[in-house]
């Protein structure tokens, strides 16, 4: 078994295949053996340090756990261009919330898609990687007036 992976896909469908989880991480290291967490996984980042890279790296935690059945044993994050590592161990907790996150994420976009709650834009600084931002006045007022383009 290759112990050193690039770009790790994850997919996990849930709930006969309703609800799909899916990921990608840049660098894992390591594997499980057997029921014992073994594996790392590490994102690359630019730029500096944002508590989503945080939840992203808890989320593909949390898929890795489901599609395997062995959590990893450690995330970390990479700046490149600081080369600072910042490495989280893996708990129960940290995947409960993960999950939580995920329920949540669920029950809003049903909540939309049944049209139980109205759609509201929140400018941020992900707008520069929106789909639809060439069309979006908010996203690019908000890119525009900041120091996040």
């Amino acid at each position: 078994m290759a112990l050193f992976y690039i770009l790790l896909a994850c997919i996990c469908d849930l709930l006969d295949g309703r609800v799909t989880l899916a990921g990608k991480v840049d660098l894992t290291l390591g594997a499980a053996d057997g029921l014992r967490a073994g594996k790392v996984l590490v994102d690359l980042k630019t730029g500096g340090f944002s508590p989503v890279h945080l939840d992203d790296l808890r989320y593909y935690a949390l898929i890795e756990a489901l599609v395997r059945g062995v959590p990893p044993r450690k995330l970390a994050s990479h700046y490149l261009e600081s080369a600072h590592l910042q490495p989280e161990d893996v708990t129960e907790p940290m995947l409960q919330s993960a999950a939580e996150r995920v329920i949540g994420a669920v029950d809003r976009w049903v909540a939309l898609r049944t049209g139980a709650v109205e759609p509201v834009r929140k400018p941020g600084p992900v707008c520069r990687w929106c789909p639809v931002l060439a069309s979006c006045d908010a996203g690019r007022a908000h890119l525009a007036a900041s120091d996040d383009w």
